[in-house]
């Protein structure tokens, strides 16, 4: 029996090591996705990989470069997601009535445990957005932000992230149901897509300092009570940051004034303000863009 004992620990250790962490590489020429997948109800990561396309040309840091093809089920249905540069499919799973559907694409994810982790935070995306479960329409309840917010603090510190945030990049957080009907969120997924693409990185070293203006996405958010807002501005222009509701009243102005150029940030602390969607918009010289934010308290 000892001898039994001794061998089943040998196999154990040896599984161990045969399992190691990966290393995922991101080149310089290509364009990549990470996918990663966390439990809807515990939060916790499960599962992920990433993916090398060729450069997406025409993008830009605000849109997300998939498209999303779905087959609303009878009995059967299906979602699937395609790169626009290419219309490679870098997502597809199946959604059954009354049953349990399944990801049929990537066939090949690897385990949480073969992830490295960081000791911090990765930085934030210039974007972030909250699909529903048929595809780009936009999430809005609170319930479900609450739980995409949860997850998204379970890969913040994962290594992978941190190398996608070396060049701006964006998420979709996508709500997976593989079953409706009586829609069961106990195997409900959500499905953390990340997009960098270095094509539509300029470097000028004479001018470090960025001449455009961008206002990017205010994090955390969802948020409670406090997010912080970075933007850029181009010099010599009057700036003005403020925070309207969702009646469009003015609820807070936070910068006023003309800047240095370059990246800012501020926090907002909304705890005096009820829960609700807010804006954030930021002008600058001709320069208007708006950012929508959610308090939960």
């Amino acid at each position: 029996m000892n001898h039994f004992v001794k061998w089943l620990l040998t196999i154990n250790i040896f599984i161990s090591f045969a399992l190691p962490q990966i290393n995922f590489d991101l080149p310089d020429d290509s364009a990549s996705f990470g996918i990663l997948i966390c439990d809807y109800e515990t939060s916790v990561f499960e599962e992920g990989t990433v993916l090398n396309v060729p450069l997406c040309t025409g993008c830009d840091s605000n849109g997300f470069p998939l498209e999303v093809l779905y087959q609303s089920p009878g009995d059967f249905g299906w979602i699937q997601f395609n790169y626009t540069e290419t219309g490679d499919t870098v997502f597809y799973g199946t959604i059954v009535w009354m049953g349990l559907g399944e990801i049929n694409f990537p066939d090949s994810l690897y385990p949480a445990d073969s992830f490295y982790v960081d000791t911090s935070y990765a930085a934030d995306p210039d974007s972030i957005h909250y699909w529903s479960s048929w595809g780009a329409s936009t999430i809005e309840e609170d319930v479900f932000l609450q739980s995409a917010a949860a997850s998204y603090e379970q890969i913040r510190n994962l290594a992978i992230v941190h190398e996608f945030a070396e060049y701006p990049y964006q998420i979709v957080a996508f709500m997976y149901t593989p079953t409706v009907g009586a829609t069961d969120l106990t195997v409900a997924k959500w499905i953390f897509f990340l997009f960098r693409n270095p094509e539509v990185i300029s470097v000028n070293d004479e001018t470090p300092l960025p001449n455009n203006f961008k206002l990017y996405q205010p994090y955390p958010n969802p948020f409670n009570p406090t997010t912080a807002i970075r933007f850029s501005v181009a010099p010599n222009s009057k700036t003005s940051l403020q925070i309207f509701d969702i009646t469009g009243r003015l609820v807070d102005e936070l910068v006023s004034g003309k800047l240095v150029s370059g990246e800012h940030e501020v926090l907002w602390n909304a705890g005096n303000n009820p829960s609700g969607v807010y804006f954030v918009r930021l002008e600058s010289g001709e320069f208007v863009e708006t950012q929508k934010i959610l308090l939960i308290k």
